[in-house]
C-alpha cells in the first residue's frame, strides 16, 4: 500500500518518528497502525457505565432542584477538616 502526503507532513513523521526513537517513517507507521485503539469509555463495564451516567444524571438533577453547595466554602472546610488555614 501507498499513502502520499505532502513534503510538509512527511518532515513531520520523520521528526515524530525519531522523537518516538524509530529509524524510519515506515516502522513508526507500521508501529501505530498495529497499536490497539483505547476505548473512549475507559476501563468502565458496560454495568459500570450505565450506573455512571445514572449518578451523573441524578447529580445534575439535583443541582437543578437547587442542591449543591458553593464550590469556594466546600473547598474551604476541606482544607479545614485536614488542617490547612484560609489563604490570605
Amino acid at each position: 500500500m501507498q499513502i502520499d502526503v505532502s513534503a510538509e507532513h512527511y518532515d513531520g513523521l520523520v521528526r515524530h518518528a525519531a522523537a518516538a526513537g524509530y529509524g524510519n517513517v515506515e516502522a513508526f507507521i507500521a508501529a501505530l497502525a498495529n497499536e490497539p485503539t483505547a476505548d473512549p469509555r475507559g476501563t468502565l463495564s458496560e454495568d459500570e457505565l450505565r450506573r455512571s451516567a445514572a449518578e451523573c444524571d441524578h447529580g445534575i438533577k439535583a443541582i437543578e432542584a437547587g442542591g449543591g453547595r458553593d464550590l469556594r466554602e466546600a473547598m474551604l472546610e476541606l482544607g479545614r477538616q485536614r488542617g490547612y488555614g484560609q489563604a490570605q
